[in-house]
C-alpha cells in the first residue's frame, strides 16, 4: 500500500502519521532449581553434561554456546573469552 500511495497515486498514506504500538518485550522462560538438577541428572555422557553446566553457569545464549572454541577456554584462571 505504501507502494500504490508513494509511487502510483503520487500521495503521502495517511496511516504514516499514526504512531505504530512497540512490540510487547517478553522475559524468557527461566528452568527452576529442581528443574535444572533433573536436567543435570539425566545427562549420561560427560562431555554433554560439562558442555551443559558451562552454558547454564556462564548464562551462555545459545548463538554464543554454538561459536565456543577450545581457545576460548582458560582452565588455569578458569575464564572463559
Amino acid at each position: 500500500l505504501r507502494f500504490l500511495y508513494r509511487h502510483v497515486l503520487h500521495r503521502t498514506d495517511a496511516s504514516e502519521a499514526i504512531p505504530r504500538p512497540r512490540a510487547e518485550r517478553r522475559l524468557p522462560a527461566v528452568l527452576g532449581r529442581g528443574e535444572v538438577e533433573r536436567l543435570f541428572g539425566a545427562i549420561r555422557n560427560s562431555k554433554h553434561l560439562a558442555l551443559l553446566m558451562l552454558i547454564y553457569s556462564a548464562g551462555l545464549r545459545v548463538s554464543e554456546a554454538v561459536r565456543l572454541r577450545p581457545g576460548d577456554l582458560d582452565p588455569e584462571r578458569r575464564l572463559l573469552f
